[in-house]
């Protein structure tokens, strides 16, 4: 056990205060653009009420409603439901995991979209805390504490706040990537497996786990593939039993990947979009720029995450960046001078508040 495991570092407190300071001025930001957009006229509110608390109303849009759904009512009474529009079994696009400890817990609330909120503020006040050990352990706590700053300031960071799935999801990311780290593999596994029922790129997990067992248990890969199934079938089992669920309400095992078409998400040809990435300003541009700053696992992870959202068309990932944790490392370490430091920190705080007034408002950009 290194040092940093055994005391806690002097960064965890002002991480935690900046982490609620960020969320109340974006609660301040949202609710006021929301009175100043509605007062002038200019943009109708998104009709999907989730809270007469303006505060967290404005933490609910998009797919929130239905996650709140899934929650309130499952997969199977989408025919007969009255509260959205009838969608089939379309809503099966969308992992169990999240809507099922939102319902969990609203069981006990007694409110599904406080529920839904709660549990990505705590998701996401855990990834920021495990961010902060996973470079830690790799680098030094001033790496560590700038790649939080930076995860915290990103744009779309304030989607890990909303109800819908991202904070989630990377918690579980950096959960498995910390027990990676310490080789406790039985965790990564437990925690893979839950990612991939959260969302579908969770099985890409399997690379980080893969490339470090292989280096730290089976001492290269001709062992690793005699003994396959100590971690790739066990990480599978989160999609086994997703894929059994759906073939008990379609007949077909893999109907969730069939429902992208629905959301206007189809797979493409990710080449045809490389000369946009290439040549524009893009969060994966940063990653081809950097990738020898990073490791191996980690880009690889990355690559394999960037990929779907890619290949669907750059102006579709702008929220699917946001698990591409490398990111945030990269700029941790890569930005020394204290004036350019402060300077993209402004810019990124800006950004995410320029952003998130278009999400509270209802406005027309979708990130």
């Amino acid at each position: 056990m290194t040092p940093a495991d055994q005391n806690p570092p002097r960064y965890i407190t002002r991480i935690l205060i900046i982490l609620l300071v960020s969320r109340i001025l974006l609660c301040l930001v949202g609710v006021g653009a929301r009175e100043i957009f509605k007062a002038d006229g200019v943009l109708e509110i998104e009709t999907t009420t989730y809270s007469t608390i303006q505060s967290l109303d404005i933490w609910g849009r998009w797919d929130s409603v239905f996650y709140i759904f899934i929650a309130e009512h499952g997969y199977t009474d989408l025919l007969t439901s009255q509260v959205i529009e009838p969608l089939d079994l379309r809503l099966l696009n969308f992992f169990p995991l999240y809507p099922l400890l939102t319902y969990l817990l609203s069981y006990i609330l007694g409110n599904t979209f406080i529920s839904a909120l709660i549990i990505s503020n705590v998701a996401l006040g855990g990834a920021t805390l495990l961010l902060f050990r996973i470079v830690q352990k790799e680098s030094d706590d001033k790496t560590a504490f700038h790649s939080v700053m930076f995860f915290i300031l990103f744009p779309t960071s304030f989607l890990f706040s909303a109800a819908l799935t991202e904070s989630l999801f990377l918690f579980l990311v950096f959960l498995t990537v910390y027990a990676i780290q310490r080789s406790r593999w039985f965790l990564a596994l437990i925690m893979t497996i839950f990612a991939s029922v959260t969302r579908s790129i969770g099985i890409f997990l399997l690379i980080p786990l893969i490339f470090y067992y292989v280096s730290e248990v089976q001492r290269g890969f001709l062992n690793f593939f005699s003994r396959l199934w100590e971690i790739v079938i066990p990480a599978g089992i989160g999609l086994f039993i997703w894929g059994a669920y759906n073939y008990s309400l379609t007949g077909d095992f893999l109907y969730f990947t069939h429902t992208q078409k629905y959301w206007f998400k189809e797979l493409g040809n990710p080449f045809t979009n490389i000369s946009s990435l290439l040549s524009g300003k893009d969060d994966e541009k940063l990653l081809l720029a950097g990738w020898r700053r990073i490791r191996l696992p980690y880009l690889v992870w990355a690559v394999a995450v960037m990929f779907l959202p890619i290949s669907m068309g750059i102006g579709n990932t702008m929220r699917y960046i946001a698990p591409v944790f490398p990111i945030y490392i990269l700029l941790g370490k890569s930005i020394r001078n204290p004036y350019v430091l402060i300077g993209t920190y402004v810019a990124l705080g800006l950004s995410q508040i320029l952003l998130f007034m278009n999400w509270a408002i209802g406005g027309p950009l979708v990130v």
